[in-house]
């Protein structure tokens, strides 16, 4: 509840985000919002949100049986004490839910699935694989599980955390495979704007790919990082393509064309295309 408060404290809301009334206005959406955002961490596949859709509602689900049980059974203390850290660490990631879900569902329900938000959402399902094992004990070491219950709940806990391995290594490798290659093009694709912005700067380039409105305080920055030597490759200083070749380059014969040349009175245009 700290932590809330200081971050609200003279708090504004980004002009590029949407309205927080939108969870209001629209509740059913919040609503699968909320859901998803827990399964965030095993949303992977074709259709990503109907994974996490699908896991964060059996998270969400197992926590508040638990949450039943221990309430019921709130005058044990030895079974609070066991399991009051693993409830806050799993209330932690639904308040966490509860905010951005607010935030964040006016840019659309499969914003919920966003790998950012794993470092939140995670806690949940880490709390769950504590919790589990002391209500399944206690209710046995009480009487109100039977042995043969007993036995299946414990052959299902490890097919589940079989399941559990397994997944991560597959959505491991299927980012691997899909995202990070995109990923680290749009990175250098970025960083080539950084590196020209003395030269040749783009500003579509720079405001879509280094998200930064302000030119002339990214240009300070910029120079003030590669003063320091931050910046490797150093930024671009000549406008002369040949100054930064690498030694003993050569140009092919299809560096490029010239297409079309026009003249309209005294106005010449030239149209072609060039390979660096």
């Amino acid at each position: 509840m700290v932590c809330i408060a200081i971050y609200f404290y003279d708090y504004h809301k980004p002009g590029s985000h949407p309205p927080t009334s939108h969870a209001l206005r629209h509740p059913l959406d919040a609503f699968v919002f909320f859901i998803a955002y827990h399964g965030g961490p095993f949303s992977a596949g074709r259709r990503p949100f109907v994974s996490a859709l699908i896991v964060g509602g059996v998270a969400l689900a197992l926590y508040a049986v638990v949450c039943v049980y221990i309430f019921k059974q709130r005058h044990d203390q030895a079974l609070l004490r066991r399991t009051t850290p693993w409830l806050a660490l799993g209330t932690y990631s639904i308040c966490t839910g509860v905010l951005v879900t607010i935030g964040r569902v006016g840019f659309g329900l499969g914003h919920a699935a966003t790998t950012r938000y794993a470092a939140f959402s995670l806690y949940l399902l880490v709390a769950l694989i504590y919790l589990l094992p002391c209500v399944v004990e206690d209710a046995t070491q009480k009487g109100r599980l039977s042995a043969t219950r007993l036995k299946f709940m414990t052959r299902a806990g490890w097919v589940t955390a079989l399941f559990l391995v397994l997944a991560h290594v597959v959505i491991f490798a299927l980012i691997i495979r899909h995202s990070a290659q995109n990923w680290r093009r749009d990175l250098l694709w970025a960083k080539g704007c950084l590196l020209f912005i003395d030269v040749a700067p783009n500003e579509q380039c720079i405001t879509s790919g280094l998200h930064h409105s302000d030119i002339q305080l990214l240009r300070e920055n910029a120079a003030s990082l590669d003063h320091l030597g931050y910046l490797r490759p150093p930024l671009v200083k000549t406008t002369h393509i040949l100054d930064i070749a690498p030694e003993g380059s050569s140009c092919s014969e299809g560096y490029g064309s010239l297409t079309q040349l026009s003249i309209d009175h005294e106005e010449y245009s030239a149209s072609g295309s060039a390979c660096l």
